[in-house]
């Protein structure tokens, strides 16, 4: 099994650099998206196991990002972790996304929320 891949969505780079350093850590390959206009294409493109999304961007915000995911069959079983100043007052079905975390983002929370994603499914 090869590397996992992890695509970052926020629109502060500080933000998505530090999620890249702690995915780094966790010997995934990343790539950052830092406009959300450029979001879906780069998921098509990159292909990642898993994407973090923030919720409060420009353009387009997380919501409609999700909602452009959810509906194409190429991308609506991507697991998707939201990483937001707002994300536990966001009500979102559990079916839609696999997780929420509130920044500021705890190393060791959002370590222990990716891992439990990115693990291989029993079989």
């Amino acid at each position: 099994m090869g590397r996992k891949r992890v695509l970052i969505i926020d629109d502060d780079p500080a933000m998505s650099g530090l999620l890249e350093e702690f995915c780094g850590e966790m010997g995934c390959d990343v790539l950052c998206v830092n406009d959300s206009r450029n979001a879906f294409a780069a998921v098509r493109s990159f292909k990642p196991d898993l994407i973090t999304l923030d919720l409060e961007m420009p353009h387009k915000d997380g919501l409609e990002v999700l909602r452009e995911l959810r509906g194409d069959p190429q991308t609506k079983t991507i697991p998707v972790l939201i990483v937001s100043i707002m994300a536990q007052e966001v009500p979102i079905a559990a079916e839609t996304v696999l997780g929420k975390l509130t920044k500021p983002v705890p190393f060791g929370a959002f370590l222990d929320k990716v891992r439990n994603l990115l693990k291989p499914a029993a079989t």
